[in-house]
């Protein structure tokens, strides 16, 4: 769920909401698998975080703050966790053709337009570079990978 809109301009439930689902729910996700990974001494935990985590935009500043934790999540837990040789990959995507506009309450014309009519990557393109991500040896870890339309200019 994304809330578009200042702080101000945000009620704390949808503040809450966002967190919620952005920020707790990764770390229910990784409370529930890490145990097991430390007791098989291997593992890997892949977050999928937002090219904003580094480089927010107006608008979002709730979204981009929770973007931001899920990636420090990941940076801290690389550093935890090695010894347990479980591997914390943060993807970073921007642009990709999902339904985010429909949550943000306007078309896929507008969204394309708000954003200066940029090119999107596929789903399929994403998922192809995690599985590469995942693919690599387990005592290899891509830690952080930005993932961003080669023509785009953010």
């Amino acid at each position: 769920m994304i809330h578009i809109g200042d702080l101000g301009s945000l009620s704390l439930d949808q503040v809450a909401e966002e967190v919620d689902t952005m920020v707790t729910g990764v770390m229910n996700g990784i409370h529930e698998v890490l145990p097991g990974m430390r007791e098989r001494k291997a593992g890997t935990i892949i977050n999928i975080s937002s090219i904003g985590d580094r480089k927010p935009a107006p608008g979002a500043p709730v979204y981009h703050a929770c973007k931001h934790a899920v990636r420090s999540l990941g940076e801290s837990m690389n550093m935890s966790e090695a010894e347990h040789n479980v591997r914390v990959i943060n993807v970073a995507p921007g642009l990709i053709r999902t339904a985010i506009h429909q949550k943000m309450g306007i078309s896929f014309e507008q969204y394309c337009e708000m954003l200066g009519n940029p090119t999107f990557i596929s789903p399929a393109e994403l998922a192809a570079i995690v599985l590469f991500c995942w693919q690599q040896p387990p005592h290899i870890c891509i830690r952080d990978i930005a993932v961003m339309p080669t023509d785009c200019s953010f």
